[in-house]
């Protein structure tokens, strides 16, 4: 089951990557500055939407002219970055217009086993036009993250079920179960993404085609998820994981 399982999660991360975010406060931006600023985040990533007025411009890395942005979290928060920085770079290293800077995250535990869903980082940024260079500013991001919602789907609320879940909850996800005999549309619409279980043993194709529709990110594994993605009419799915 692990193999399996850290599949399913490498496909959540991707499925739930662009749900709708949680605003962060921004401090620390210097009266007149310009350029407006806000920023987001789930619990794979930290977004930074960047609008610098006309004619200035920021580095996205070092081209020999002002200091590059950066953006780093507070060690002792519940998160950790989980890549590299993605800004845009259009061939010279220079930001200009619309920026959206992306920062891949993990939700971090602390040594007594808790979490945290606090978000801490500064984003290190200087601003240039043709005649000067701003003083280098380091602006403050902070805000709560709550965790993603999962819905597992199962033929039986049994110890493989609770296994799953509680993978699923050890690495900051809110995890819930429900079998395929009781789940309603409202419920898949609660949450953030649903996972139908490839297990089936005593559930009929006809209660799988039968699978509420819902508009949350659907991941069906096995014969159990390609039943139910049939049902719903979808013309092509990604195989066996």
């Amino acid at each position: 089951m692990r193999s399996l399982t850290r599949s399913w999660l490498g496909v959540l991360l991707t499925a739930v990557l662009a749900t709708a975010q949680s605003p962060l406060v921004v401090s620390g931006v210097p009266a007149g500055a310009p350029f407006r600023i806000a920023a987001s985040a789930s619990g794979t990533a930290l977004s930074i939407e960047l609008e610098l007025a006309s004619e200035w411009h920021g580095y996205a890395r070092d081209v020999g002219g002002g200091e590059p942005v950066r953006l780093t979290l507070d060690a002792t928060c519940g998160f950790a970055a989980a890549g590299d920085l993605v800004a845009p770079d259009r061939g010279d290293g220079v930001l200009a217009g619309s920026v959206r800077l992306t920062l891949p995250i993990r939700a971090t535990r602390d040594p007594a086993g808790g979490a945290s869903r606090e978000l801490r980082a500064t984003l290190a940024l200087q601003v240039c036009d043709a005649l000067q260079c701003l003083e280098p500013m380091s602006l403050q991001l902070h805000g709560e993250v709550p965790p993603l919602s999962v819905l597992l789907v199962v033929a039986a609320r049994d110890e493989r079920a609770e296994r799953i879940a509680g993978f699923l909850r050890a690495r900051g996800f809110a995890a819930a179960v429900d079998t395929y005999a009781e789940v309603t549309a409202d419920v898949c619409e609660a949450h953030d993404v649903v996972i139908a279980d490839a297990e089936r043993h005593g559930v009929g194709i006809g209660l799988l085609r039968q699978f509420p529709r819902t508009s949350s990110p659907l991941i069906g594994i096995g014969f159990a998820g390609t039943e139910i993605i049939e049902a719903h009419g979808l013309a092509m799915t990604s195989g066996y994981i």
